[in-house]
């Protein structure tokens, strides 16, 4: 009976077997390209205090100031030769949603100084600082300096 007993457990052992081999294999591969075993090192930034910050520098600063005054200008121009007030309306909207656009192009530069550091620091994944409640490494100091910008305060800590 034990002999039987023995021959029906030979194919699971023979597939646990190739199944390890397979495991092995793959750890193997991902060793040689480079890729880490350990779990994923998850680093924040406060988005709100960089982008204040970084609007705020004098060079970010003085190229959205000229921007807005040259916006400005043309749209007086526009505005002048229009009467009606709901298209007057419409024309500054369309104004301001550029001026809006061009901030988005400045704040776009953020992420490239994120991904740097987080590269730097051998981080995977960056959240916004308010989605982290618990863990995580505070990248904002970093991330400030690498953009050229006065860290000043402290970044409150999680």
């Amino acid at each position: 009976m034990e002999l039987v007993r023995n021959r029906k457990f030979v194919p699971v052992i023979i597939l646990s077997a190739v199944f390890l081999a397979l495991g092995a294999g793959l750890v193997w591969r991902l060793q040689a390209a480079g890729v880490s075993q350990t779990a994923p090192s998850i680093g924040y930034v406060d988005s709100t205090r960089l982008i204040n910050a970084y609007l705020a520098t004098p060079a970010v600063d003085k190229v959205l100031q000229d921007e807005k005054n040259r916006l400005e200008k043309e749209m007086a121009t526009v505005l002048e030769k229009e009467k009606d007030d709901q298209k007057k309306q419409e024309i500054v909207n369309q104004y301001q949603a550029r001026l809006n656009a061009r901030i988005q192009q400045e704040v776009e530069k953020l992420n490239t100084f994120v991904a740097q550091v987080a590269k730097e620091k051998g981080i995977s994944l960056v959240l916004d600082g308010t989605a982290v409640i618990y863990g995580g490494v505070d990248l904002t100091a970093d991330v400030m300096k690498k953009a050229g910008i006065s860290t000043g305060t402290s970044t409150g800590g999680k």
